[in-house]
């Protein structure tokens, strides 16, 4: 068995920031100085299972396959002049941000990853496992 967390910084897609530079174009027309930021930064958990393929080789061949879940959150800033005015775009601008750019969303996390570890004898004449593997999830 194993369990997997972690982040990523950023994960924005080109939709999200060309919806994010939209609502920028838009104070553009009344206001000067308009800058937007667009963030989606993952936090992730992961658990499953291990399989090893039995075989009397240095190389070790395994499969790993799991579930998980990622939040997502949209950190997407507007500024004015160089102030941040993400907080009342609505009240001074009339302008209220979707869910494509405010919030957080939570999706699942499907892991299969396969490899191999093979043991490498060093200088010292020691052995140790060294792993080789490729990672997809979606």
């Amino acid at each position: 068995m194993f369990v997997e967390g972690g982040g990523i910084r950023d994960v924005a897609t080109p939709e999200t920031g060309a919806a994010a530079q939209s609502i920028a174009g838009s104070l553009s027309q009344t206001q000067s100085n308009v800058t937007y930021t667009v963030r989606q930064p993952v936090t992730f958990g992961v658990g499953g299972v291990k399989f090893e393929v039995p075989t009397s080789s240095v190389v070790r061949p395994y499969v790993l396959g799991g579930f998980g879940i990622a939040n997502v959150r949209q950190d997407v800033s507007f500024a004015v002049g160089g102030t941040d005015v993400t907080s009342s775009l609505q009240r001074q601008f009339g302008v209220t941000l979707g869910t494509d750019l405010s919030g957080s969303f939570t999706k699942p996390i499907v892991v299969v990853v396969g490899g191999a570890m093979f043991s490498a004898q060093f200088a010292t004449g020691a052995r140790s496992p060294v792993p080789l593997r490729a990672h997809h999830g979606g």
